[in-house]
């Protein structure tokens, strides 16, 4: 019979519990400065960066850590217990997304459709 018993530690939680704590603060700064600088009426590169780049880079991160979930669900490296951390990484890369498609959408419509 095999061993169904999982073998979380403390180092799996304190990984997780760090890098979701560490995604969800950055993905908070974007969305706080996105909201700051609505509508984007000029271009300034700093916040193509931040809405673009640092928007998509974070996305990218939170895809990896719910790979990194379920994972550690199929190898019983982490509890099911884990698995709303699921929820929370779809509601940030919905969020992330509207960032990055907001601004592209407000460049578009107030510095390119003006020239």
């Amino acid at each position: 019979m095999a061993n169904t018993h999982v073998r979380e530690n403390h180092r799996n939680k304190g990984g997780l519990c760090i890098s979701a704590a560490g995604l969800s603060v950055a993905c908070l700064a974007v969305l706080i400065q996105g909201a700051d600088g609505e509508p984007f009426t000029t271009f300034r590169s700093v916040d193509a960066y931040v809405q673009i780049g640092v928007a998509m880079t974070l996305m990218i991160l939170w895809a990896l850590f719910a790979a990194v979930l379920i994972y550690g669900f199929v190898r019983r490296l982490i509890s099911v217990r884990w698995s709303p951390f699921l929820i929370w990484v779809g509601v940030c890369e919905v969020f992330l997304y509207g960032c990055a498609t907001g601004y592209v959408q407000d460049i578009t419509k107030y510095v390119v459709g003006t020239h």
